[in-house]
């Protein structure tokens, strides 16, 4: 099995922090970025996979069980606990074979 670092955005898409309210009738869909080596923000290159995430919830501040959810649904699984730094949400994963 391979580590995957992975990220989520949390200023997408409208460059609003996803715990505050957004307008009603925003889509709100969230990006989860997974890459085989280390998170480089400025070169996609170690990017593996780019999945959606659409939270069942999005005011409250614990959106682990909705990434636990869509990395299940594409093959992998969480193995840290996800953590904030600024409007990032980083983690780390598996993919299953």
């Amino acid at each position: 099995m391979t580590d995957f670092n992975a990220y989520v955005d949390l200023m997408e898409p409208n460059n609003e922090i996803l715990k505050y309210p957004l307008s009603n009738g925003d889509d709100v869909c969230f990006h989860i970025r997974i890459f085989d080596g280390p998170i480089d923000f400025d070169d996609d290159e170690n990017e593996v996979d780019y999945l959606n995430l659409d939270p069942d919830d999005w005011e409250k501040n614990d959106f682990t069980p909705d990434i636990e959810k869509v990395l299940e649904e594409n093959g992998y699984r969480l193995t840290s606990e996800c953590e904030t730094d600024g409007d990032i949400l980083s983690f780390t994963c598996v993919k299953d074979a």
